[in-house]
Order: structure tokens, then sequence, then C-alpha cells
């Protein structure tokens, strides 16, 4: 393997982790996801090319990139676990809402009067 295919390699995949990045800082997680055929065919590449090297053929150059191929991945995975709990809690706040909801009125004495079969919300009267 040459070190130009190496250096490819690292190049794509350092792209491919930058532009999800980039998406995931935007707020923009389900075009993040949709790269990931292009990110494992990536990995792919560079583990095929990065894996035929010997440890003492690989550059400083390229033990840096290594490296922020390496920071990328973690920062990347750091955004995706964020973003996972924003989900799970507002799952949670939302499932905890319907169970604490009460749907009728209340009588002249007070009493809670339960509309049976209540569902959808409330439309304010114009």
């Amino acid at each position: 393997m040459s070190t130009a295919t190496l250096e490819q390699a690292i190049s794509d995949l350092t792209d491919v982790l930058s532009e999800e990045g980039e998406m995931l800082q935007s707020g923009r997680a389900h075009e993040a996801a949709d790269l990931i055929n292009r990110k494992l065919s990536a990995m792919q590449d560079f583990e095929v090319t990065f894996g035929a090297k010997q440890l003492s053929e690989v550059t400083a150059d390229q033990r840096a990139s290594l490296k922020l191929i390496a920071e990328l991945a973690e920062e990347n995975a750091r955004h995706f676990e964020a973003i996972r709990n924003g989900l799970t809690n507002v799952i949670t706040r939302l499932q905890s809402s319907d169970s604490t909801a009460y749907v009728g009125s209340y009588g002249r004495q007070g009493d809670k009067v339960a509309f049976p079969d209540a569902s959808g919300g409330f439309s304010k009267k114009v």
C-alpha cells in the first residue's frame, strides 16, 4: 500500500467525521444519521489501508491526523449522547404528563367531574 492511499483514507474519514460534527452541532441529527453508509465505507477503507502498514511506516503527520480522527469521533459521540439524553427526557416528560392529566370539570361543590372517554386537547372558545 502506498502512502497516498493511506493519506486518501485518512482524508476521507476526516471529511465525513467533520461533516457529521457540523451537522450535529447545527441540530441536523437526522442528516448526520444519513451519513452512516459513507462513514462505514470510509472506516472500512481506513482499516484495510492502515492495517497493511507497519507502525514504523506511519509518519508524524499521519499520526497527527490519526489523533484528529480520534478527537472528531469522540466529539461526535458526545453530541449523539446529548441528543439521546434530550430525547429520553422529552419522552419521559410526555409520558408523565399523560398519566397525570385530568380531563373534566368541577361541580358546584368543587368536586371533580371526569369526562369519560375524553381525548385530545382543549380549544379556546372564541
